[in-house]
């Protein structure tokens, strides 16, 4: 249970979600579908009941090593001026070679938005990623999270400012993600095909999950 405020947000909210799985979550405006992602990244605290993973509460995991292992893409991914190389191991602890970031756009069907431009890794990237579309830099910023080799992976509708032909391309990506990594992604509408996890919040913030 989390409020805010006196306004009472999420309320009964039971979610299993097995690792390696990729669980779509949905409601309405309002129902506490970013709040659930905060709560996971640990911006806040549940007012009653716990988040475990691999049965052991989020909050007896030491914040920066739990945080390390928790990717996270919202709306408005970041982007500075620099390489491309530069930009997808940003935050990047680990010393990753041009070989495992090249496995890493071919896994994501996104080889090609590299390799078209002159010096491929090394390209320019402007303030913001302004010289790159939307559909781009959300692949981009999806093979940065895949290169910091985290556990779990929390999207938070990412892919909202996409045209609907856009986002279902993005939605089929996310089913060729790793088979171990754990994907919570907070979506506008679902992919026209899936066999995955959905988990819908209501406008009272009660819930209930289901496989399609």
């Amino acid at each position: 249970r989390f409020n805010f405020g006196d306004r009472e947000l999420l309320k009964d909210v039971n979610l299993h979600v097995p690792q390696g799985t990729l669980c779509f979550i949905v409601g309405k405006n309002g129902s506490g579908k970013s709040t659930l992602l905060s709560l996971l990244l640990r911006l806040y605290s549940p007012l009653s009941g716990s988040i475990t993973i691999g049965g052991r509460a989020i909050k007896d995991f030491p914040l920066a090593a739990y945080r390390s292992r928790i990717g996270y893409v919202g709306q408005q991914p970041s982007f500075l001026c620099g390489t491309v190389r530069d930009n997808l191991l940003l935050g990047n602890p680990r010393k990753c070679s041009d070989e495992e970031i090249w496995t890493v756009l071919r896994r994501l069907d996104s080889e090609t938005v590299v390799s078209q431009r002159p010096g491929d890794l090394s390209a320019t990237v402007a303030e913001g990623g302004s010289n790159f579309s939307g559909g781009e830099k959300l692949r981009l910023t999806l093979a940065r999270e895949l290169l910091r080799d985290t556990d779990v992976l929390l999207l938070d509708e990412p892919a909202a400012a996409l045209d609907p032909q856009s986002r279902q391309v993005f939605y089929r990506l996310l089913q060729k993600l790793p088979g171990n990594l754990t994907v919570l992604a907070v979506v506008h509408d679902l992919p026209e095909e899936t066999n995955c996890q959905v988990f819908s919040l209501d406008q009272a913030g009660e819930s209930d999950a289901r496989q399609e």
